[in-house]
Order: structure tokens, then C-alpha cells, then sequence
């Protein structure tokens, strides 16, 4: 019986990652809030990706690696973008982590986090605009707005 790794889009625009034997069955589950505790409350909208594995341990394993990975990284992997995919795999810093993409597709200057990167620029990047600059333009519209911190006295 064959298991599939799964990347489905909520109603808040977050991917969501899970494994099944039954596909169809799952994301039914996953819309009418039966499917797990998150998509209860945000229910899924569409299936973005998924993956065959003969084993459930080939695909647990498979989750566990895409459910480590950025927003930026999965939209990546849904879009097919494997160049990309591997650039990001070296880099292991979690503050900055296409600081050290390699260059030719590194559009961050040294120490630029993902959110101070202007869009704009991308026109002189080497990097085919049909390719990672439509993933991280992606990335970056639905992104979702960050909890101010508290203020210090």
C-alpha cells in the first residue's frame, strides 16, 4: 500500500505537511476539520504537493525533513525550482539562511535577512525571473505579519 507525503495550503495561506495512505480521503478531512488539530481551526483549501513512497517510514521520513523547512524552501520545492533547493540545503544558519547561497542565484547581500530584500532589484539578477524570483515574490505576499514585540522600559 503505497503512503503520500502531502503539502496542502490552509485558509491562512500556511502550508501544511502530513502523510496518508489515502489521499483524497485526507484532504476531505483536512476542509471539513476532522483532519488534525491545525486544520480544524484553519481548514486546508487546496493540495499545492505531494510525494509516493512505498514504506510509511520512507515518507515519516520525508514529512520530517519538509516539515523542517522554510515557507520559501517548500514553495520552492511545490514550484519544482530543484536548483534553488539545493542552494538553500548548505545553508544552516536560521537567522540568515540564504545568506550563503551561492552566487550567480544569491540575491541577498551579506548579512540581508529575507525581509529587507527589495523586489525591485530583482531585474538585475542573473537568475531567470521566472524561476526563484517568482518563489520568493510569493513568499513574501503571503507572508504573514509578525507580533510586535512588547515595549521595554
Amino acid at each position: 500500500m503505497p503512503y503520500f507525503v502531502y503539502i496542502i495550503e490552509c485558509t491562512n495561506k500556511a502550508l501544511y505537511t502530513g502523510i496518508t495512505n489515502d489521499l483524497k480521503r485526507r484532504f476531505y478531512q483536512h476542509q471539513t476539520g476532522q483532519g488534525g488539530h491545525y486544520t480544524s481551526y484553519n481548514p486546508a483549501v487546496k493540495l499545492r504537493y505531494f510525494e509516493e513512497y512505498a514504506t510509511r517510514s520512507g515518507a515519516a521520513k520525508r514529512e520530517a525533513q519538509i516539515k523542517a523547512w522554510s515557507r520559501t524552501k517548500k514553495l520552492a520545492l511545490i514550484k519544482g525550482d530543484k536548483g534553488f533547493l539545493k542552494a538553500a540545503s548548505r545553508c544552516k544558519s536560521r537567522q540568515n539562511r540564504f545568506a550563503c547561497l551561492p552566487a550567480g542565484r544569491d540575491i541577498f547581500k551579506c548579512g540581508q535577512s529575507f525581509d529587507s530584500v527589495r523586489f525591485d532589484s530583482l531585474r538585475s539578477l542573473s537568475v531567470p525571473r521566472s524561476g526563484l524570483s517568482s518563489i520568493l515574490t510569493e513568499a513574501k505576499e503571503i507572508e504573514r505579519p509578525r507580533a510586535s514585540e512588547p515595549e521595554r522600559a
